[in-house]
Protein backbone atom coordinates (compact mmCIF):
# COMPACT_ATOMS: atom_id res chain seq x y z
CA UNK A 1 0.00 0.00 0.00
CA UNK A 2 1.58 3.53 -1.16
CA UNK A 3 2.17 6.28 0.76
CA UNK A 4 -0.22 9.19 -0.19
CA UNK A 5 2.22 11.73 -2.19
CA UNK A 6 2.09 14.15 -2.33
CA UNK A 7 1.54 14.22 1.73
CA UNK A 8 -1.37 15.27 2.98
CA UNK A 9 -1.54 18.54 4.91
CA UNK A 10 -4.90 19.63 6.81
CA UNK A 11 -5.01 23.37 8.63
CA UNK A 12 -3.79 21.85 11.80
CA UNK A 13 -2.08 18.49 10.95
CA UNK A 14 -0.11 16.84 8.53
CA UNK A 15 0.02 12.91 8.11
CA UNK A 16 3.37 11.24 7.80
CA UNK A 17 4.83 7.70 8.52
CA UNK A 18 5.53 6.52 11.77
CA UNK A 19 8.89 7.32 12.86
CA UNK A 20 11.08 6.15 16.37
CA UNK A 21 10.68 9.68 18.16
CA UNK A 22 6.58 8.78 18.01
CA UNK A 23 7.19 5.51 19.88
CA UNK A 24 7.36 6.85 23.36
CA UNK A 25 3.88 9.00 22.71
CA UNK A 26 1.96 6.61 21.05
CA UNK A 27 2.77 3.93 23.93
CA UNK A 28 1.30 6.55 26.54
CA UNK A 29 -1.72 7.10 24.48
CA UNK A 30 -2.34 3.79 23.67
CA UNK A 31 -2.24 2.59 27.45
CA UNK A 32 -4.11 6.24 28.62
CA UNK A 33 -7.24 4.97 30.71
CA UNK A 34 -8.98 7.61 28.98
CA UNK A 35 -8.10 5.43 25.25
CA UNK A 36 -6.91 2.07 26.59
CA UNK A 37 -11.02 1.02 26.92
CA UNK A 38 -10.86 1.62 23.21
CA UNK A 39 -7.74 0.14 22.21
CA UNK A 40 -6.19 -3.19 21.83
CA UNK A 41 -2.09 -2.52 23.42
CA UNK A 42 -0.08 -1.33 21.43
CA UNK A 43 1.83 -3.69 18.68
CA UNK A 44 5.13 -3.18 19.26
CA UNK A 45 7.74 -3.11 22.62
CA UNK A 46 9.94 -0.67 21.12
CA UNK A 47 10.50 1.92 19.00
CA UNK A 48 12.91 0.28 15.87
CA UNK A 49 10.01 -2.63 16.46
CA UNK A 50 7.42 -0.53 15.82
CA UNK A 51 8.81 1.30 12.59
CA UNK A 52 9.46 -2.29 11.03
CA UNK A 53 5.61 -3.25 12.06
CA UNK A 54 4.34 -0.67 10.30
CA UNK A 55 6.00 -0.65 7.10
CA UNK A 56 5.87 -4.65 7.22
CA UNK A 57 2.30 -4.39 7.16
CA UNK A 58 2.40 -1.60 4.89
CA UNK A 59 4.60 -3.32 2.47
CA UNK A 60 2.31 -6.15 2.88
CA UNK A 61 -1.12 -4.22 1.47
CA UNK A 62 -2.39 -4.78 4.64
CA UNK A 63 -2.36 -1.31 6.94
CA UNK A 64 -1.37 2.03 6.30
CA UNK A 65 -0.62 4.00 9.48
CA UNK A 66 -0.14 7.45 9.58
CA UNK A 67 0.82 9.55 12.44
CA UNK A 68 -1.35 12.85 13.12
CA UNK A 69 1.87 15.44 13.07
CA UNK A 70 1.65 18.95 14.42
CA UNK A 71 2.02 21.55 11.46
CA UNK A 72 4.04 23.69 13.45
CA UNK A 73 6.42 21.27 14.94
CA UNK A 74 5.96 17.81 13.57
CA UNK A 75 5.33 16.72 16.70
CA UNK A 76 2.86 13.45 17.49
CA UNK A 77 -0.89 14.32 17.83
CA UNK A 78 -2.29 10.90 17.17
CA UNK A 79 -2.24 8.55 14.39
CA UNK A 80 -4.71 7.50 11.68
CA UNK A 81 -5.12 4.25 10.01
CA UNK A 82 -6.30 2.76 7.32
CA UNK A 83 -6.87 -1.71 6.81
CA UNK A 84 -7.26 -3.01 3.10
CA UNK A 85 -10.47 -5.19 3.24
CA UNK A 86 -11.89 -7.53 0.30
CA UNK A 87 -14.18 -5.70 -2.64
CA UNK A 88 -12.50 -2.47 -3.06
CA UNK A 89 -13.66 -1.53 0.71
CA UNK A 90 -10.98 -0.34 3.39
CA UNK A 91 -11.61 0.07 6.71
CA UNK A 92 -10.38 3.41 9.22
CA UNK A 93 -9.37 3.34 12.55
CA UNK A 94 -8.07 6.45 14.33
CA UNK A 95 -6.54 7.99 18.38
CA UNK A 96 -6.16 11.28 19.04
CA UNK A 97 -3.63 12.13 22.37
CA UNK A 98 -5.45 13.39 25.62
CA UNK A 99 -3.66 16.70 25.12
CA UNK A 100 -5.22 17.23 21.58
CA UNK A 101 -8.56 16.57 21.92
CA UNK A 102 -11.32 18.97 21.36
CA UNK A 103 -9.51 20.52 18.22
CA UNK A 104 -11.25 18.67 15.34
CA UNK A 105 -8.23 17.03 14.40
CA UNK A 106 -9.66 13.37 14.25
CA UNK A 107 -12.18 14.48 11.85
CA UNK A 108 -9.86 16.51 9.68
CA UNK A 109 -7.23 13.48 9.48
CA UNK A 110 -10.30 11.03 8.26
CA UNK A 111 -11.28 13.99 5.65
CA UNK A 112 -7.94 14.19 4.70
CA UNK A 113 -7.16 10.33 4.09
CA UNK A 114 -11.18 9.32 3.12
CA UNK A 115 -10.45 11.46 -0.16
CA UNK A 116 -7.10 10.25 -1.16
CA UNK A 117 -7.95 6.81 -0.74
CA UNK A 118 -11.40 7.28 -3.05
CA UNK A 119 -9.26 9.22 -5.58
CA UNK A 120 -5.66 7.38 -5.27
CA UNK A 121 -6.81 3.97 -4.13
CA UNK A 122 -10.04 3.79 -6.12
CA UNK A 123 -11.88 2.63 -2.98
CA UNK A 124 -15.81 2.13 -3.19
CA UNK A 125 -16.23 2.15 0.17
CA UNK A 126 -14.55 3.11 3.56
CA UNK A 127 -16.07 1.59 7.13
CA UNK A 128 -15.48 2.56 10.81
CA UNK A 129 -16.16 0.09 13.58
CA UNK A 130 -16.75 1.73 16.59
CA UNK A 131 -17.63 0.28 20.07
CA UNK A 132 -21.19 1.28 20.97
CA UNK A 133 -20.15 3.25 24.27
CA UNK A 134 -17.86 5.41 22.50
CA UNK A 135 -20.06 8.22 21.47
CA UNK A 136 -17.34 10.84 21.10
CA UNK A 137 -15.88 8.45 18.29
CA UNK A 138 -19.37 8.23 17.20
CA UNK A 139 -19.61 12.01 16.55
CA UNK A 140 -15.98 12.00 14.71
CA UNK A 141 -17.88 9.82 12.33
CA UNK A 142 -20.63 11.55 11.44
CA UNK A 143 -18.98 14.85 11.22
CA UNK A 144 -16.67 13.38 8.88
CA UNK A 145 -19.47 12.24 6.25
CA UNK A 146 -20.16 8.81 7.63
CA UNK A 147 -23.41 7.24 8.11
CA UNK A 148 -24.75 4.99 10.66
CA UNK A 149 -25.52 1.75 9.38
CA UNK A 150 -26.00 -0.90 12.13
CA UNK A 151 -24.99 -2.71 15.36
CA UNK A 152 -22.63 -5.48 14.66
CA UNK A 153 -22.99 -8.18 17.29
CA UNK A 154 -19.86 -9.72 18.57
CA UNK A 155 -17.46 -8.81 15.71
CA UNK A 156 -14.46 -7.31 17.42
CA UNK A 157 -11.70 -8.58 20.23
CA UNK A 158 -10.81 -6.27 22.19
CA UNK A 159 -7.56 -6.79 24.68
CA UNK A 160 -9.11 -10.47 24.93
CA UNK A 161 -13.45 -9.99 25.24
CA UNK A 162 -15.69 -9.96 22.47
CA UNK A 163 -16.95 -6.48 21.83
CA UNK A 164 -20.14 -5.25 19.75
CA UNK A 165 -19.75 -2.59 17.12
CA UNK A 166 -21.49 0.56 15.76
CA UNK A 167 -20.83 0.35 11.36
CA UNK A 168 -20.45 3.35 9.73
CA UNK A 169 -19.69 4.13 6.52
CA UNK A 170 -18.99 6.44 3.82
CA UNK A 171 -19.67 6.58 -0.13
CA UNK A 172 -18.27 8.41 -2.97
CA UNK A 173 -21.25 7.92 -4.96
CA UNK A 174 -23.15 9.70 -2.59
CA UNK A 175 -21.08 12.71 -2.37
CA UNK A 176 -21.41 13.12 -6.47
CA UNK A 177 -17.68 11.63 -7.12
CA UNK A 178 -17.42 10.16 -10.89
CA UNK A 179 -15.17 7.54 -11.85
CA UNK A 180 -12.10 8.22 -13.86
CA UNK A 181 -10.18 5.46 -16.07
CA UNK A 182 -7.03 6.79 -16.24
CA UNK A 183 -4.76 5.58 -19.02
CA UNK A 184 -1.03 5.47 -18.38
CA UNK A 185 0.73 7.55 -20.59
CA UNK A 186 4.04 5.84 -22.54
CA UNK A 187 6.15 5.77 -26.38
CA UNK A 188 2.92 4.81 -27.68
CA UNK A 189 0.18 6.36 -25.89
CA UNK A 190 1.73 9.67 -26.10
CA UNK A 191 -1.61 11.76 -26.74
CA UNK A 192 -3.48 8.64 -24.49
CA UNK A 193 -4.42 11.11 -21.35
CA UNK A 194 -5.47 14.17 -23.64
CA UNK A 195 -7.77 11.75 -25.62
CA UNK A 196 -8.58 9.18 -23.18
CA UNK A 197 -9.15 11.03 -19.66
CA UNK A 198 -12.30 11.43 -19.07
CA UNK A 199 -14.71 11.52 -16.09
CA UNK A 200 -17.86 9.27 -16.26
CA UNK A 201 -21.08 8.76 -13.91
CA UNK A 202 -20.25 6.08 -10.98
CA UNK A 203 -21.48 2.61 -12.17
CA UNK A 204 -20.68 3.61 -15.78
CA UNK A 205 -18.37 0.85 -17.63
CA UNK A 206 -15.05 0.98 -19.77
CA UNK A 207 -15.86 1.59 -22.94
CA UNK A 208 -14.89 -1.60 -24.86
CA UNK A 209 -13.09 0.24 -27.84
CA UNK A 210 -11.03 2.00 -24.52
CA UNK A 211 -10.34 -1.70 -23.05
CA UNK A 212 -9.59 -3.27 -26.25
CA UNK A 213 -6.44 -0.44 -27.04
CA UNK A 214 -5.37 -0.37 -23.45
CA UNK A 215 -6.57 -2.60 -21.77
CA UNK A 216 -3.21 -3.32 -19.22
CA UNK A 217 -2.49 0.49 -18.89
CA UNK A 218 -5.63 1.38 -17.56
CA UNK A 219 -6.28 2.24 -14.10
CA UNK A 220 -9.48 3.15 -11.98
CA UNK A 221 -9.85 5.76 -9.04
CA UNK A 222 -12.76 8.34 -8.18
CA UNK A 223 -12.74 12.23 -8.72
CA UNK A 224 -14.92 14.60 -6.39
CA UNK A 225 -17.16 16.99 -8.17
CA UNK A 226 -16.00 19.72 -9.99
CA UNK A 227 -16.50 23.33 -9.37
Amino acid sequence: MPYPEPQLIGAQVVLRPFEERDFASALAVAEDPSTARWLNPFPAADAPGAVAFFEAERRGGRVLDLVLADRGDGEYLGEVVLLARPQLVGELAYVVAPAARGRGLAGEAIHLLSRWAFRDLGLARLELRIEPTNTASQRVAVKAGFQREGLLRSAFVLRGRRTDVVLYSRLPTTEGWSILYRVAAGPALASALTRHDRAEPAGTAVGGDLLAAYGPSITRCWTPPRG
